[in-house]
């Protein structure tokens, strides 16, 4: 498997064969190995090897359906539409009884089948790549502390997110100097101690109207690395009890960060920005946006002294998440 093989999954719907998405999900109470997409109606076929065949509404061929709602039905829908293909279904195979790792089955399988085998996770790369996801909507002025930028209005085709880039000067071209800040509710608005989210913001906004050029990008929907603002809450009591911010994260089930920057990485090219210089002290940040399509050609530090309130918070960032200090260029 592998990103090359979401173009060999598509030529195969349009020369009429059948594809497997590896992904383990839960449909309906029944758990899934795998979804095996075909432009034909072989009926037959996946009555005797899936839980029967099913065609793929109109909802489920939305750009992006499969990212919001990663059912067999909008895993299936996403792919014949990526083929071009107008008719098609698709039939779920139920997990096996078995003790072998379905990282192993699911390859035999394919190849006793004649299926080209994709995994989920790089159909939403390859979408996030290739496909315009996000809509670039309305502008205008917006005066603050560091000067006035020219705010854009950004909207997200998955899951209808508005998020904002506040621009100033004229960016497009290489090596603009770009904050990715990623919503923080109660450090951004409130002033929150307990993190140093509100003052990365405020010394980004600073450092562009130093440069006299550049943006910063608000993503909405990171709130505490992705897992949302009640969890962020319930996090912050298991930190009070003695756990860091990291082991507060997986405790509750969660990632240690569940951040995606599709959104980030499709409104710096909307922008026409063709190079960034990153303001962060996360290398996973630098990393996550290269691997979407964004050209970082340099990193600047964005740091601010520890506190009493966030100095274990800042350290665990360090010693946990590889952030950099001030000292590393």
């Amino acid at each position: 498997m592998g990103a090359a093989a979401i173009g060999d999954a598509i030529s195969a719907l349009r020369a009429g064969g059948r594809v497997l998405v590896a992904g383990e999900l839960v449909k309906e109470e029944v758990v899934v190995d795998g979804t095996v997409i075909t432009a034909d109606h072989d009926q037959p076929w996946f009555a005797g090897r899936t839980l029967g065949f099913r065609t793929v509404g109109t909802a489920a061929r939305q750009p992006g359906a499969s990212i919001a709602d990663p059912s067999p039905e909008a895993i299936a829908g996403e792919l014949l539409r990526l083929a071009g293909v107008a008719g098609g279904g698709f039939g779920i195979l139920p997990a096996a009884p078995t003790t072998v790792s379905r990282d192993a089955v699911l390859p035999r399988f394919a190849e006793d089948e004649g299926l080209v085998l994709v995994d989920y996770g790089d159909l939403v790369h390859h979408l996030w790549l290739t496909v315009p996801l996000v809509d670039a909507g309305v502008q205008a002025p917006v005066p603050t502390n560091a000067g006035t930028f020219e705010g854009h209005v950004f909207t997200s085709l998955v899951d209808g997110l508005e998020h904002l880039a506040l621009v100033l000067g004229d960016v497009t071209g290489g090596s603009v100097v770009t904050r990715v800040h990623s919503e923080c509710l109660t450090g951004d608005v409130f002033g929150s101690l307990r993190c140093d989210c509100g003052e990365q913001l405020s010394l980004a906004l600073d450092r562009v109207a130093a440069e006299g050029s550049g943006v910063v990008v608000y993503v909405r929907g990171h709130e505490g690395r992705g897992i949302g603002l009640a969890e962020k809450l319930r996090a912050y009591r298991l930190q009070d009890a003695g756990r860091d911010t990291v082991e507060a994260n997986l405790e509750l089930g969660h990632g240690v960060d569940e951040r995606h920057y599709g959104v980030a990485a499709q409104v710096l090219s909307l922008l026409g920005i063709a190079s960034v210089v990153l303001l962060t002290n996360n290398p996973a940040k630098v990393a996550g946006l290269v691997d979407l399509g964004t050209n970082v050609v340099g990193r600047l530090p964005l740091w601010s002294e520890p506190t009493l309130d966030n100095g274990r918070y800042l350290q665990t960032k360090r010693s946990h998440l590889g952030h950099l200090g001030p000292e590393v260029e």
